[in-house]
C-alpha cells in the first residue's frame, strides 16, 4: 500500500491518494504553500485521531475547505491561468482532504475501538463521494483545465513533467465521462459513489472478520511447543486465529492434514459469504461505468493509464511468462512430489492439494537442505533485526534513525521512528510502526502514507509522516519475537 507522493493523475481517479498531506487541525500546523506538514514529533502524532468526535469534525472540515477552494479556482478568470494558480493550486487544494483520506483508511484498518474503526468507515465513505463528485466529476472544473490545456498552457513556458501533469489531469477528467452528455455523467456519478461504499465496505468486512478454529493438541501435531505456548486457549482447545503467523505456522508445519486443510480454507475465505454479494454488486457496477465511458470491460477502463494499456498486452505477458516458468515450476513439482511427507497424497490427476505445499516445500528443503526456517529465525530477533536494518539504511541513505518515546497512540504496541539527514541534522521524517497483529487489524504488510514530503522550488523539503503496518509474531515472557527470513 505504499503511496507516491508525486502529484500524478493514474487511472481516471484523479489520483486522490497520490498527493496525501497531514490530517490535522491548522492550529496544530504550519502551513507553507497550502501543504500540510509537520515540524515535531508532537505534531507528527496528533496527524492521527483520538476521538470520535475529532474524526467526524476533521471529514466536514476537508469537504467545506476543499469546495471553497474548487469554486475559488472554477471563478478565476481565464486571463490568470498560469502554472501557479491552475497546477500548483490543483495540486494544493487537494492535499488536505486526501490526506485525511489515507488517514481515516488506517483508521479503519488498525485501529481497535469499535466506535473509532465506524466513524472511520463512515467518513473514509463521506470524504471519498464528495470528491468523487466535487473534484473527479466537477465539470466546472474540467472546463478551466481544458481551456489552459488548450489556450496559456500552449505558450506558457512549462517543463515536461508540467506538461505531463496537466495532460493527466485532463484525460483523468475525460475518463470520469465528463466530455459525454450530461444524462450519462450522471449515472457514472451514481455509480462511482456506489463503489466507493462497496469497495470501502469489502475492505473494512475483511479487517473485521475474527473468524477463529479451535483445535485440540494433537490437532496441532509438527508445531512448535514455542507456539503452541503463545496461543490462547478455551478449556483443552487452542485457539487458531486468522494471521500471519499463526498462517505461517500451521501451513508449514502442521503435520495434521485436516487441521491444515480446515486452517487454509477459513484464512482464505475471510468476510465470506458477506462479501461475496457486495463482490459481485461490485463488479456489476463497475461493468455499468466502463461501458457508459465507451469500454469494452472495466479491465480495458482500467489499464487504460498504465503501462501495459489494453488487457490484449496483459494477457499476452502473462501468457508468456507463465511458459517460461513452467519450465522452472513443472521441475520443481517433480522434485517436491519425488518424496512426499507421511500423509500427504496427491489428487487424482497428480496435482497436490493447495494446504499441502507449504508443508511439503518445508518438508523437502529441510531433508534435502538441511533448511529449517525456525532455525533461521533464531538469528533474527525482532528487536535487534530491525536495529540492524536501520543501522543498514543509516550508512547507505546518510541518515540518522532514532526512536522516540510517543504514548497515547491508538494501541500500546506503537512506536515510532524520526529521520534525520546526517549531513544537516534535518529532521526529513517520522515513521510510526504498529508490527504485532490483533484481532480488528489490517492483515497484510503495508506502509500507510499520511504526510507525503513536498520538494519546493527553492529545494527546501517538508516532513513526511507515514504508518508502517507489519503482523510478526509478539514476543512473550519466555521468548522474543523471532522473524522468519521471508518476514525480514
Amino acid at each position: 500500500m505504499k503511496r507516491s507522493s508525486i502529484a500524478v493523475m493514474i487511472g481516471g481517479t484523479l489520483g486522490l491518494v497520490l498527493a496525501q498531506a497531514a490530517p490535522f487541525f491548522k492550529k496544530d500546523v504550519v502551513m507553507k504553500d497550502l501543504y500540510p506538514c509537520v515540524s515535531s514529533v508532537q505534531q507528527a502524532c496528533l496527524v492521527y485521531p483520538k476521538t470520535v468526535n475529532e474524526i467526524t469534525t476533521r471529514c466536514a472540515t476537508a469537504q467545506k475547505n476543499l469546495l471553497e477552494s474548487i469554486n475559488q479556482l472554477v471563478d478565476l478568470p481565464e486571463t490568470e491561468y498560469n502554472k501557479e494558480t491552475v497546477l500548483r493550486f490543483f495540486d494544493q487544494l487537494r492535499a488536505w482532504p486526501a490526506k485525511e483520506l489515507a488517514v481515516f483508511g488506517l483508521v479503519k484498518s488498525v485501529y481497535p475501538e469499535q466506535a473509532m474503526i465506524q466513524a472511520a468507515q463512515d467518513a473514509y465513505v463521506a470524504l471519498s463521494q464528495f470528491m468523487i463528485e466535487h473534484l473527479e466529476s466537477y465539470k466546472a472544473l474540467y472546463a478551466v483545465f481544458k481551456k489552459y490545456q488548450e489556450g496559456a498552457a500552449q505558450t506558457e513556458e512549462l517543463s515536461e513533467e508540467d506538461r505531463y501533469f496537466l495532460n493527466k489531469i485532463v484525460e483523468s477528467f475525460e475518463l470520469q465521462g465528463l466530455n459525454l452528455p450530461e444524462e450519462k455523467q450522471k449515472q457514472i456519478l451514481a455509480l462511482k459513489k456506489e463503489c466507493a461504499q462497496l469497495e470501502s465496505d469489502f475492505s473494512t468486512a475483511i479487517d473485521q472478520d475474527a473468524t477463529v478454529i479451535k483445535v485440540t493438541e494433537n490437532q496441532l501435531a509438527g508445531v512448535s511447543e514455542d507456539f503452541k505456548t503463545g496461543l490462547t486457549r478455551d478449556g483443552d482447545l487452542f485457539v487458531l486465529p486468522m494471521n500471519y503467523p499463526t498462517q505461517s505456522m500451521v501451513m508449514n508445519y502442521c503435520g495434521v492434514e485436516e487441521t491444515r486443510k480446515q486452517y487454509s480454507k477459513v484464512f482464505k475465505n475471510k468476510a465470506y459469504p458477506a462479501n461475496e454479494a457486495v463482490l459481485e454488486t461490485l463488479r456489476q457496477k463497475r461493468n455499468q461505468i466502463a461501458k457508459l465511458l465507451g469500454f469494452e470491460s472495466y479491465a480495458a477502463y482500467d489499464v487504460k493509464t498504465q503501462m501495459i494499456k489494453t488487457p490484449e498486452r496483459a494477457w499476452e505477458f502473462e501468457n508468456n511468462l507463465q511458459k517460461k516458468a513452467l519450465v522452472l515450476a513443472e521441475k520443481n513439482f517433480k522434485q517436491l512430489t519425488s518424496d512426499l511427507p507421511e500423509g500427504v497424497t496427491l489428487t487424482k490427476d497428480g496435482k497436490m492439494y493447495p494446504w499441502d505445499m507449504g508443508y511439503v516445500s518445508t518438508y523437502f528443503k529441510k531433508k534435502y537442505y538441511d533448511i529449517d526456517e525456525q532455525k533461521f529465525a533464531e538469528y533474527f530477533p525482532m528487536e535487534k533485526t530491525v536495529a540492524g536494518l536501520i543501522a543498514i539504511y543509516e550508512k547507505f541513505f546518510d541518515l540518522i534513525i532514532t526512536t522516540l518515546p510517543v504514548s497515547g497512540m491508538w494501541h500500546p504496541d506503537v512506536s515510532v521512528l524520526e529521520v534525520k539527514s546526517k549531513a544537516d541534522k534535518k529532521v526529513l521524517g517520522y515513521i510510526f510502526l504498529d508490527m504485532y497483529p490483533r484481532e480488528k487489524k489490517y492483515g497484510h504488510a503495508a506502509a500507510f502514507d499520511a504526510v507525503c514530503a513536498i520538494k519546493k522550488d527553492d529545494g527546501s523539503r517538508t516532513e513526511s509522516v507515514l504508518t508502517v503496518v507489519c503482523n510478526f509474531t509478539k514476543a512473550t515472557k519466555e521468548k522474543p519475537s523471532l522473524l522468519r527470513y521471508s518476514e525480514v
